[in-house]
């Protein structure tokens, strides 16, 4: 077997998972915002200085490159995307199909001034009402250009239900301003993105899909190139916020939104799967955020209308919530209270104490002056930390103003932002529900998971914590489990159902999976696999008053008869009567393909020492009952490294890694498992 390698690009860090003929290995450096495919080489690179070889003699050897990128999420906080024209039908310019519960992108994806309505409308059934006009559609594109627009949306209304009319006026436009004129804008349908009803959503979907689309693909061609250069010979695969990963040229800017949680969510699921738990949480605590979820039951959660910048969007996510609370979160006050993020340091000042140019402090901060991290080991050693600067930062804007030492303002950071983190879970603890009131385990991972995962969930009723010994690259460990996937769907939006008789004619239900079918086979060849290497997923979306119902099955046929159970099945769970109508809102086919996973093996107890991973110690202040002010205790410090199956610490002590350090509170005990995973508990007396 070769190289496996997968590489997550997050606001801080860009971190990579790497497992070459079972010798695993993670690596951490710095992401560089001006530029991601500089970070993408940087880690690719360090990633063949832990083996010893040059990158290309790796990059010969590498089955599968998967990577994740923060640049759409970045593109939308940022707000540095191109400037958007759109055309819209008639009489939507002031709201864009927004109706009385929905938020539309006007003001904040599009100004208003580069709106534009044309004639072009479609009846719900797919029939046309009004057909554009060439001569006035030209006319808008070209008022747009005139404006600054470098890309152009064109939304009609219900055009997911036929979409000839934005390809018209696709083909009008690429024919008056061909790409090699300058100039010439880029042109995103809301069809090609969604056939789903819901103006204002699809509206939504192709508007942040276009805004984020152009440094998306800048950046993935170019990290693909760069790679080429270097003698990798596969496609790089990108991975999707759906949990599963494509290639470049089959992936849509969108689906890499929130790409890097996702596959941290992917990791999690894959352990709970080998530890056979049903209900866990996860909680991943990285430089720029938090990133919170909860699964309980087969299958992970699942979003088909998610928000992003409380716009929602037709876009299949795995539900992972992000706060913003890193380590980079910065800490001032306000009023005379403390506040903690959600502003983030990110990379570049970063915290006080990178000596890099930052001046403000942050959690990062409070974990130095704690005693918590080592200054002179941080990322093992290739970054020195100026615990001068981040006592200076913290003193001058949190200590002082609050009136207290500098240790108990740092103690103060610390618990403030861990206590938002519990928060945030217990929220999505009791909007899950479904016995997740008692979870089997917390999953903690990111680069400051450890050390803080004993202060967010001491209070949370959850038995253990497990933190992986690829904690602070777990996203980039997750990605190693994504397959390559592609979806397609039909979303018709017609009545299923009369007493207990069909109204879907089976001749069309077979045509539309028929249809499905063949354009996945096709694409998936295009991909290198042929249809006898495929598997295959279909879920239906019934919805009525009663609400919305899914059901998933595995395989790609489903039969009229099946359909019918279905909406029966439906229709009780409502309890609603025999005339209670039920609509067949969306069938969606997905074909997956089996990329190189890493594999888990258990490993045998060991017979040597814990003692023999001891590395010294060192003062660090720790949270004092009933007292304000922390308490100096010398605690030992321990080689992650060096702890092997069996291996038990009792805190206070410190579990010194490469790249993250997990916190041993008193009263809490540090086991190394069978899977060589780290788990927290508190001890019983």
């Amino acid at each position: 077997m070769g190289c496996i390698i997968n590489i997550d690009t997050g606001g801080t860090f860009t971190d990579g998972f790497l497992s070459w003929d079972g010798d695993n290995r993670g690596v951490k450096v710095l992401t560089t915002p001006h530029d991601l495919t500089v970070c993408f080489i940087g880690c690719l690179e360090e990633g063949a200085g832990a083996y010893g070889v040059r990158l290309e003699e790796m990059l010969r050897q590498t089955d599968v490159i998967r990577f994740s990128t923060t640049l759409g999420t970045n593109s939308i906080i940022q707000r540095s995307g191109p400037k958007l024209g759109i055309l819209v039908s008639q009489g939507h310019a002031k709201d864009l199909y927004a109706g009385s519960d929905e938020a539309s992108g006007l003001g904040f994806l599009v100004d208003g001034k580069m709106v534009r309505e044309v004639t072009g409308t479609m009846n719900p059934d797919g029939t046309s009402l009004v057909e554009p006009d060439r001569e006035s559609v030209l006319k808008a594109v070209q008022d747009l250009i005139d404006r600054g627009a470098r890309a152009v949306v064109i939304s009609l209304a219900n055009s997911h239900a036929d979409p000839s009319q934005e390809r018209q006026i696709r083909t009008w436009v690429e024919e008056a301003f061909p790409q090699e004129y300058l100039g010439a804008p880029q042109l995103f349908l809301a069809s090609d993105l969604s056939d789903r009803p819901g103006d204002c959503v699809r509206t939504n979907t192709a508007l942040v899909n276009a805004y984020i689309h152009r440094e998306m693909a800048r950046s993935l061609y170019r990290a693909e190139e760069q790679i080429r250069k270097r003698q990798y010979g596969r496609p790089l695969l990108v991975a999707h916020s759906s949990g599963g990963c494509a290639r470049v040229a089959k992936t849509q800017a969108l689906h890499t939104f929130n790409s890097g949680p996702a596959g941290g969510l992917a990791g999690v699921d894959f352990l709970r799967r080998a530890y056979g738990f049903d209900k866990v949480l996860s909680a991943d605590m990285g430089g720029t955020s938090a990133d919170i979820a909860a699964i309980s039951g087969a299958e992970i959660p699942f979003e088909d209308e998610p928000e992003i910048e409380s716009l929602r969007v037709h876009l299949p996510m795995l539900s992972v919530r992000g706060i913003g609370a890193g380590g980079g979160s910065i800490a001032r006050t306000r009023d005379g209270k403390l506040q903690v993020g959600p502003e983030s340091a990110g990379s570049a000042p970063g915290p006080a104490c990178f000596d890099l140019g930052g001046t403000l402090p942050t959690v990062t901060d409070a974990d130095l002056v704690l005693g918590y991290l080592d200054p002179e080991f941080f990322l093992g050693g290739r970054m020195k930390l100026n615990r001068a600067r981040a006592e200076a930062a913290i003193k001058t804007h949190v200590a002082e103003p609050l009136g207290v030492t500098v240790e108990a303002a740092a103690l103060a950071i610390r618990n403030r932002i861990d206590a938002q983190i519990a928060e945030s879970l217990r929220m999505i603890m009791a909007e899950t529900g479904n016995g997740l009131e008692r979870p089997e385990a917390l999953f903690c991972f990111g680069g400051a998971g450890p050390t803080h995962a004993a202060g967010f969930a001491g209070a949370l009723g959850v038995p253990r914590l497990i933190t992986s010994p690829y904690a602070s690259v777990f996203s980039a460990f997750g990605l190693s489990q994504l397959d390559l996937t592609h979806s397609y769907s039909w979303s018709p939006n017609l009545p299923l159902i009369e007493g207990d008789h069909s109204l879907l004619d089976q001749g069309l239900l077979q045509d539309q999976l028929a249809y499905l079918k063949d354009r996945a086979v096709a694409d998936m060849r295009g991909e290198g696999f042929p249809s006898e290497k495929l598997s295959w997923r279909t879920e239906v979306c019934l919805v009525g008053r009663g609400g919305q119902n899914r059901f998933e099955r595995p395989g790609e046929g489903l039969s009229l008869k099946a359909l019918m159970e279905m909406a029966i099945e439906t229709r009780q769970a409502w309890g609603g009567s025999r005339a209670e109508q039920v609509y067949l809102a969306g069938l969606t086919l997905t074909a997956s393909a089996s990329v190189l996973r890493y594999r888990l093996a258990p490993n045998p107890k060991s017979d040597r020492q814990a003692s023999e991973a001891h590395k010294g110690t060192r003062p660090v202040f720790w949270a004092e009952p009933g007292s304000n002010e922390p308490k100096a205790l010398i605690t030992p410090v321990y080689d992650r490294d060096r702890l092997l199956c069996g291996h038990r610490i009792i805190g206070p002590a410190l579990i010194e890694g490469v790249d993250t350090t997990c916190v041993v509170p008193p009263g809490w005990r540090y086991s190394i498992d069978h899977y060589l995973c780290g788990v927290l508990e508190e001890v019983t007396l």
